[in-house]
């Protein structure tokens, strides 16, 4: 259910800078001709985007809990962020990989239990990683890792300035068949933003069609949202 008062207070927002700023346009005549024009462009932005908005919490959510103004927005850049920060991802690794296995598929890493993307990150060569969230404190393996890792993990720290939480992403390279060949887990240090392959390792057996789903419990903040 929404909250009434946030409610109220978006669609007055919206009301005021959108259709309100238009309003100005036609009404306003004695005004400056940049100045109503300036008002009639940023209104009709704004009125867009709270159509969005509406659509988006009245009509897609409306069996989930209501988003305010705020979150919505940040969600809406957070995800524009990770659109741009997927393709530094893909291009680092066409660098970084050479003459290797090339990746055709990238993932972000974000807790399913609270959608953060945060992690304290713990590995050991050629056996895999874990990563555990520094929002919700939940711990999750990536891929096969957990029945590889042993007691002598390691705690992983950005290199350049000793970091410990990071941002984490999975590169993977597929055989023919479609099975997994090689994993190429990597590291955006949030304060002095290194980007780096933390760990890559081979898997030699197969289907691997069940370890590669396991990837998608990390789905986006608004799916982990949705479920609260």
């Amino acid at each position: 259910m929404a909250n009434k008062k946030e409610l109220i207070t978006d669609i007055g927002f919206f009301l005021i800078t959108g259709p309100g700023l238009i309003g100005l346009f036609f009404l306003r005549q004695t005004l400056p001709n940049y100045v109503r024009y300036t008002g009639l462009i940023v209104g009709i932005i704004w009125t867009l985007i709270g159509v969005s908005f509406l659509f988006d919490n009245l009509i897609r959510r409306k069996q989930q809990a209501y988003m305010p103004l705020k979150s919505w927005l940040d969600d809406i850049k957070q995800k524009m962020e990770r659109f741009s920060e997927r393709k530094d991802i893909k291009l680092f690794l066409k660098k970084y990989i050479r003459g290797g296995y090339p990746t055709d598929t990238v993932k972000p890493v974000i807790c399913p239990s609270c959608g953060a993307d945060l992690f304290e990150a713990y590995y050991e060569d050629g056996n895999g990683t874990a990563a555990k969230c520094c929002t919700c404190g939940h711990k999750h393996y990536l891929l096969d890792s957990e029945e590889h890792l042993s007691n002598e993990k390691i705690k992983f720290s950005c290199p350049k300035c000793n970091e410990l939480p990071v941002h984490l992403w999975v590169g993977l390279s597929h055989r023919n068949t479609g099975d997994i060949k090689w994993v190429y887990v990597i590291f955006r240090c949030p304060k002095c933003h290194t980007l780096d392959c933390m760990l890559e390792w081979e898997i030699n057996y197969g289907p691997t069609d069940e370890i590669e789903k396991s990837l998608d419990k990390f789905r986006s903040s608004e799916a982990a949202r949705e479920e609260k």
